[in-house]
C-alpha cells in the first residue's frame, strides 16, 4: 500500500487551505465544488485513484457485506462539494470516501478485538 498515503504538506499549502476554507463558507458557489478545489485538496480530498483502488480491494476482502449494505449511506458523502469520483467495481465513488469506509471498517474490527479480549479475560 502507498506509504505516503497521498499526503504531503508545507506551511504555504496550509495557509492557502485556511484561506480556501474561509472562501468556501462565505460563497455558496465555491461550496458547491469545494471538494474538487486544488487548494482544498492539499489537506483533504486528495486520495488518488490508485490508492482508492487499494482501499476498494481491501474493503471487498474484509467488509464486502457492510459495504454493500450501507453503500447508499456512504455515497451521501459524495453528494456534498462535488468531489472527484472514479469507477470502482460497479459504481462511481470518491477515493476519499473509500478511505473513510476503510478506516471505519478497521476501527470496527479493532473495537471487536479489544471488546473480545476484555470480555474473555
Amino acid at each position: 500500500m502507498d506509504t505516503n498515503y497521498g499526503w504531503d504538506i508545507d506551511s504555504k499549502d496550509s495557509g492557502e487551505y485556511i484561506n480556501t476554507c474561509k472562501k468556501i463558507i462565505e460563497d455558496s458557489n465555491i461550496f458547491d465544488n469545494f471538494k474538487s478545489s486544488k487548494e482544498y485538496n492539499v489537506i483533504l480530498e486528495h486520495v488518488h485513484y490508485e490508492l482508492g483502488l487499494q482501499y476498494y480491494d481491501h474493503i471487498q476482502k474484509v467488509g464486502k457485506e457492510i459495504y454493500d449494505k450501507y453503500l447508499n449511506k456512504f455515497l451521501e458523502n459524495d453528494q456534498i462539494g462535488n468531489p472527484n469520483q472514479f469507477f470502482y467495481g460497479d459504481g462511481k465513488i470518491s477515493p476519499t470516501t473509500l478511505r473513510y469506509i476503510k478506516n471505519c471498517l478497521d476501527l470496527s474490527f479493532l473495537c471487536d478485538v479489544v471488546n473480545n479480549h476484555y470480555n474473555n479475560s
